[in-house]
């Protein structure tokens, strides 16, 4: 049996041999063109290896679902304590702005005691040229006096001057410094030229603009019967509330002063004050 088998074995050895010389010649016959051609060397060709197969792939392993994530706990946040604040003091409250003080109807000293209303009331009035005592007549010209003797209390008059003299009309006062400075006044009065009280010599009356209802502090003295000062028709007049009844020569020294320029005086008459009297002088009773 092992001879048998070597002889198959050299057999099939002997057949591929020839088999291999029969395809180099078949191949080699192919190969060469025509027989002008030079021959060429047979080259040997190495067998080529089949390509090895590819091995199958397995298929795509299916993808694991992603695993639940946890829900995370949320971590308890402590409460955060509100920081103190520190109180705020209360802003101080503004000062409240005291408002300017009126000013006062008169620069005068303090007042002197009221008189009490009457009829008839009497002032003396003291200038440096000699004192003259008035009768003010309370039931014929009630507002005049009353204003009158408002000023004659607050002492008003004091050191006031006669800023004006004409001789044969009037001596007018009550209003200026002897600078010639205008005192400030009350409210002025309603006129009362229509009482019935006339401008006769010596007779005090309430000097005004030409608004009948502007007198305020100043007053004159009829030196002469001035008839046109008097009230009627039209013509609202200028209101008489009292009259001199004592020191008439000094009003008449007063009257006969020279003047400058806007009938002032050229010497100073100074008011020293206007006082109430309890009654009449000695020489009326």
């Amino acid at each position: 049996m092992h001879k048998t088998l070597q002889t198959v074995l050299v057999l099939g050895l002997f057949s591929a041999v020839s088999l291999f010389s029969g395809c180099k010649a078949t191949s080699k016959e192919a190969a060469t063109p025509a027989a002008t051609a030079e021959p060429t060397a047979a080259v040997a060709t190495a067998p080529v290896a089949p390509a090895k197969a590819v091995a199958a792939t397995k298929p795509d392993a299916p993808i694991a679902p992603a695993k639940p994530v946890a829900p995370v706990a949320p971590a308890p946040i402590a409460p955060v304590a509100p920081a103190p604040v520190a109180p705020v003091a209360p802003a101080k409250p503004v000062t409240s702005i005291v408002p300017a003080q009126p000013v006062a109807p008169a620069a005068a000293p303090a007042t002197t005691t009221a008189m009490p209303m009457s009829d008839m009331m009497y002032v003396v009035m003291k200038t440096n040229k000699g004192d003259v005592v008035m009768e003010l007549d309370h039931k014929m010209a009630p507002k005049s006096v009353e204003n009158f003797m408002a000023y004659v209390n607050a002492n008003y008059y004091d050191k006031t001057i006669f800023h004006r003299v004409i001789r044969d009309f009037m001596i007018q006062g009550g209003g200026f410094t002897s600078d010639m400075a205008q005192k400030s006044t009350n409210a002025p009065i309603v006129n009362e030229g229509k009482n019935g009280l006339l401008n006769t010599r010596g007779t005090l009356a309430m000097a005004r603009t030409n608004d009948p209802n502007s007198a305020t502090s100043q007053f004159f003295i009829n030196t002469v019967d001035n008839q046109f000062l008097n009230a009627g028709g039209r013509n609202p007049g200028y209101a008489v509330f009292g009259q001199v009844i004592d020191g008439m020569d000094v009003v008449d020294v007063i009257r006969a002063m020279p003047t400058k320029r806007g009938d002032v005086p050229v010497e100073t008459v100074e008011i020293i004050y206007i006082r109430p009297l309890p009654g009449p002088p000695a020489a009326k009773k």
